[in-house]
């Protein structure tokens, strides 16, 4: 599996770190990571302090690195989540590894199974030409001899009986119990691809359907808001992509009704709209509920749309996304009443 040189980099940097919490700052060095990728194929990039520079950047980006940026040599540490991401790497390097072997001994065990076909009844005097299907499937010796030593364990093949037959040069064949194994589907299969796509479909349309018994026109009122979140809503891996939507909106509706530019964004946007001194827009006469939309208003810009805008939040379940864009379209609806400072 070829992954992105920042991939790479994390899971060096992982292991640079060790299992100990990160510290208050980073003291590691660029350096370090540059000679932890020596006699490695990747060297060249590793090297390259531009090329290291932008993946140690987008690493920050994505909330898995902290950086302190300086003139010369920048220092980092991996943060939790970017621990927890290296973790999940490992893993899906390992699954991947496990299923290529097991794909390898299926085509181990079929060419077994080819050459007994090609022969039936003769047992114990035709090879099967370990060379090449050792070039046809793209391996080495070693890879083949691995894999149909454990299909001799497992009883699905079996040695030809004299002195020199060796899984190594072919003189082995397909027991009963490969053959059927061959011929069975596997444990737990999973259903083919056309059924698959059409159970994911009856999901997709079941979750919209609990989308719409649920968020009628009381629940999400703003018809833009509803328009660009509910198709997000009926998807599980989208509900961060709804909320951080929900945002979009709230920002785009305040600068529109404040006569904010397009620059103005986040805290400082919700600062030049509601500041009860100096905001364009006023919700409430009294300045204790003017300063409290205000907080209101920047406290969910700093907690929640920036949460959701600097990092992937998987962990969100519909019901959360749906009572976060709830109260984001009451919201909405506190800015169409707001008015304009004279």
């Amino acid at each position: 599996m070829t992954r992105p040189f920042f991939e790479s980099l994390l899971l060096r940097a992982a292991e640079i770190q060790g299992d100990g919490p990160p510290g208050l700052l980073p003291t590691q060095t660029e350096q370090v990571l540059s000679m932890a990728f020596t006699g490695t194929p990747l060297w060249e990039h590793a090297t390259n302090r531009d090329t290291l520079l932008r993946a140690l950047s987008d690493l920050e980006h994505k909330g898995w690195m902290q950086l302190i940026k300086v003139f010369g040599p920048w220092s980092w540490q991996v943060t939790t989540p970017g621990m927890e991401r290296a973790a999940q790497i490992r893993k899906e390097e390992e699954r991947s590894e496990q299923t290529k072997e097991k794909d390898l001994r299926d085509n181990v065990l079929r060419a077994f199974n080819a050459k007994w076909r090609a022969n039936p009844g003769v047992k114990g005097s035709v090879p099967l030409d370990v060379k090449e299907f050792c070039t046809t499937n793209g391996i080495d010796l070693n890879a083949y001899v691995l894999q149909a030593n454990r299909l001799l364990d497992q009883g699905l093949l079996e040695l030809h009986p004299f002195d020199q037959a060796t899984i190594a040069n072919g003189h082995a064949d397909i027991t009963e119990a490969g053959r059927r194994q061959l011929d069975a589907p596997p444990p737990g299969a999973a259903p083919t691809r056309e059924v698959a796509d059409l159970y994911r479909e009856i999901a997709h349309l079941r979750r919209q359907v609990e989308i719409l018994s649920t968020n009628p026109e009381g629940l999400i009122r703003d018809q833009q808001l509803r328009e660009r979140v509910s198709h997000l809503l009926a998807n599980d891996t989208q509900l961060g992509t709804a909320v951080r939507e929900a945002f979009v909106v709230l920002e785009d509706r305040i600068r529109a009704k404040g006569e904010h530019p397009q620059t103005a964004v986040g805290v400082d946007l919700m600062s030049a709209a509601f500041n009860k001194a100096t905001g364009h827009l006023i919700l409430s006469d009294l300045d204790p509920e003017q300063d409290g939309a205000h907080l209101t208003f920047r406290g969910l810009t700093m907690w929640v749309r920036n949460a959701f805008g600097h990092r992937v939040m998987d962990a969100t379940t519909p019901g959360d996304a749906i009572r976060i864009i709830a109260f984001v379209d009451y919201l909405l609806e506190e800015v169409g009443r707001a008015r304009r400072r004279p």
